[in-house]
């Protein structure tokens, strides 16, 4: 056939089209394999199996005494979600009241909305007249730090 008679046809490059199908044959082999494999995996397994219940009743009646009764005490926990439960309410308590954190030193506390509305009220106290540390940047009112609302330069090494 000549290229006038395959562009006739409609056909322009027939090296870039398979010459030939699939072979039958091939993917019989392949699927005879594959499960010939799952065969020898699923014999293996089955074995492996029947060896480790062998072992299990060799050993006793019952063989994980962890998962069928309930040890010994001491229990730690018997009911954890309502433990977390009970210790996150009494968390909330403490944060939401007064009371006194160290009555010998006077030390109090108050509830956490409270003292936020202090600290905005009042601002964060400030440290004057001593010295920075080397490396910290500086946050004083004079370096447009945090208290002046002006970011903080970076420094340049």
């Amino acid at each position: 056939m000549t290229r006038h008679e395959e562009a006739a046809r409609g056909i322009e490059r027939p090296d870039l089209f398979e010459a030939q199908d699939v072979s039958a044959n091939g993917v019989i082999i392949f699927l005879a394999g594959l499960i010939g494999s799952l065969l020898v995996i699923f014999l293996l397994v089955w074995g492996i199996w029947g060896v480790y219940v062998r072992l299990l009743t060799k050993t006793g009646p019952d063989p994980v005494p962890a998962l069928s009764q309930i040890p010994p005490e001491p229990r730690v926990q018997a009911d954890p979600g309502l433990d977390l439960w009970r210790l996150r309410a009494h968390e909330d308590e403490v944060l939401k009241s007064y009371g006194w954190s160290d009555q010998q030193s006077g030390t109090v506390r108050i509830p956490i909305d409270r003292a936020m509305d202090l600290l905005a009220q009042r601002g964060l106290p400030v440290r004057s007249g001593t010295a920075a540390e080397p490396g910290a940047p500086d946050t004083g009112p004079e370096s447009g730090g945090p208290q002046t609302g002006q970011p903080v330069p970076r420094r340049t090494q």
